[in-house]
This record gives C-alpha cells, structure tokens and sequence, in this order.
C-alpha cells in the first residue's frame, strides 16, 4: 500500500514538473514569437523611412 501512494506521490511529482517546463516553453515560445513580430514590424518602419528618405530626396 505504501510503494503504492509513493509511486502515486512520485508520478503525481513528475507531472507536474513535466507541466510547469510545458508552461516555461510555452511561455518561451510565445515570447519569441512575439520578439520575431516586432523585429517584422521593426524592418517593415526602417524599409518605410528607407522609401520616405528616397522619396523626399
């Protein structure tokens, strides 16, 4: 009965360490994700002052 709720214990443990390196790599994910979209949005302003420059020059 014991080795029964320790493996329970254990198991139970490893889930829920298993789920908090899921939410970590989400969270990563998600950031990077974000980093990637204002880098998109980043390069579209330089290309558009680029033009704007060009443009008025």
């Amino acid at each position: 009965m014991q080795q029964k709720l320790l493996a329970l214990a254990l198991t139970t443990y490893l889930m829920a360490w298993n789920f908090s390196i899921f939410l970590q790599l989400c969270h990563v994910v998600n950031a990077a994700k974000f980093h990637l979209q204002s880098i998109k949005v980043h390069q579209k302003k330089i290309i558009r002052i680029k033009l704007t420059i060009e443009v008025c020059s």
